[in-house]
């Protein structure tokens, strides 16, 4: 019997309860989208990845489910459930607002290198990031940086090594707290 089938029975149907709304992010194989739970009135993210149809994807994905489902942190996006919809496998997310840090670099980027708190607040849209206009963007980074690693440490202890760490897969909160995501290529460390 095939992974696909193997599976089945932990890749519960979703189709009724969401509804899904705006591409959020895309990569390689896959897309994030802002997703409705309707049974409990929530705004998620949903991950879904494009032309799922080989036992052996289904299976990296069901690992990753199983993994972020494992290494629950306060800098880790959390994996709320996993299924089906449209006959695709997917993961349901936490919602964050805000931005990976590869646009937030980019938005940056485009102010002409500024390096304050304000230019961080006008990239992000956000108003109460935890550090004060006076802050040296240095401190700043080293703070976003400290986050990352404590859940890369995270990680570790629970015997998961991500594989996949840049500025596409760290997101940015509107609060100012960094959140690692994307564990589709993370390995049980033996």
């Amino acid at each position: 019997m095939s992974t696909l089938h193997s599976h089945s029975a932990t890749w519960r149907d979703l189709d009724d309860d969401f509804d899904i709304g705006v591409r959020l992010g895309e990569g390689g194989g896959g897309s994030v989208h802002e997703a409705t739970q309707r049974s409990l009135r929530r705004v998620v993210a949903i991950k879904r990845l494009h032309g799922m149809k080989d036992a052996d994807a289904v299976r990296r994905f069901h690992d990753e489910a199983t993994i972020m489902g494992r290494v629950a942190h306060p800098n880790i996006v959390p994996v709320l459930m996993h299924g089906r919809i449209e006959g695709l496998p997917v993961l349901v997310m936490e919602r964050i607002e805000g931005l990976d840090l590869a646009r937030v670099m980019g938005r940056l980027a485009e102010r002409q290198g500024a390096r304050t708190v304000g230019a961080l607040r006008h990239a992000l849209g956000a108003e109460a990031l935890p550090w004060p206009d006076s802050a040296a963007w240095w401190k700043v980074a080293a703070a976003l940086v400290a986050q990352i690693a404590r859940a890369l440490d995270h990680a570790h202890r629970c015997g998961v090594l991500h594989r996949d760490i840049k500025p596409g897969n760290v997101l940015i909160a509107r609060s100012g707290a960094a959140l690692l995501t994307d564990f589709g290529v993370a390995r049980w460390i033996e």
